[in-house]
């Protein structure tokens, strides 16, 4: 398995570079369904923790880890130091409960359709939304390891 991390300042300018660096690391271990799912997972997440988490200083970095293996990807996204503990997973809302011409309100929703598998909660010092995705005919899927957490 292979273990990545990057940093990322709290900044909506710094969402797509990062995402475009972590769906190229995807590519060759996941299909294009799963990389399409992660994307728009990744986005989200990131975007919405940029936008909504309050810190004391936009200069708190976003630090996100990966483990990759054919098939599977996990990652784990922490809150910036200092942020208070929000849980996406608890504030989802079906997406078919939100108003078509809403301009917001969806991401923690797509969040957790296209995500495999959903957690948010402590992680060390921090908080972190910790989000699987397997192919569905792949044997490297967490069920396939005897239910244990990758």
């Amino acid at each position: 398995m292979s273990h990545q991390t990057h940093h990322m300042p709290k900044q909506l300018a710094a969402v797509d570079p990062i995402v475009v660096a972590l769906r190229s690391e995807v590519e060759p271990i996941v299909s294009d369904g799963t990389r399409f799912r992660f994307g728009i997972c990744i986005i989200e997440a990131l975007t919405n923790l940029v936008t909504h988490a309050a810190v004391d200083t936009s200069e708190t970095a976003i630090e996100i880890r990966m483990n990759l293996k054919n098939g599977y990807v996990k990652i784990e996204i922490f809150d910036p130091l200092g942020a208070a503990p929000f849980d996406p997973c608890s504030a989802a809302k079906n997406l078919s409960e939100i108003d078509g011409m809403a301009e917001g309100g969806r991401g923690i929703g797509l969040i957790m359709e296209c995500s495999d598998a959903a957690q948010y909660g402590p992680s060390g010092d921090r908080n972190s939304l910790k989000l699987e995705f397997w192919d569905a005919d792949d044997a490297a899927s967490p069920q396939s390891e005897n239910g244990a957490e990758t």
